[in-house]
C-alpha cells in the first residue's frame, strides 16, 4: 500500500506558481523579499498545454503531478 499526502507546504506554492503562469497576476505576499524570492522560483517552471513542467539545466523538463490520484498511479506504474 502506498500512503500519500494529500496537500504539503511545496504543492501550495506550486499551485500559485501555476497560477502565476497561467494568468500572471502575482499573488499577495507580506513583504518585496518573498514576493522577490517567488518570482524567481517561477522562472524555473513554465506551462504547456495546460500542464506544468520544471526546468532543469542539462535535462529534459519534468511534468509537475497535482493530483494524489495520479501520482499515486505513477507510484504503482514503477512498482511494477
Amino acid at each position: 500500500q502506498i500512503l500519500l499526502t494529500t496537500e504539503t507546504t511545496q504543492d501550495a506554492t506550486l499551485r500559485a506558481i501555476y497560477h502565476f503562469l497561467d494568468t500572471l497576476a502575482i499573488p499577495d505576499f507580506p513583504n518585496s523579499g518573498t514576493r522577490y524570492k517567488f518570482l524567481k522560483k517561477c522562472q524555473h517552471y513554465f506551462l504547456k498545454e495546460g500542464l506544468m513542467y520544471r526546468r532543469f539545466p542539462q535535462r529534459m523538463p519534468v511534468r509537475i503531478v497535482f493530483t494524489t490520484d495520479e501520482r499515486h498511479k505513477i507510484l504503482e506504474d514503477a512498482h511494477e
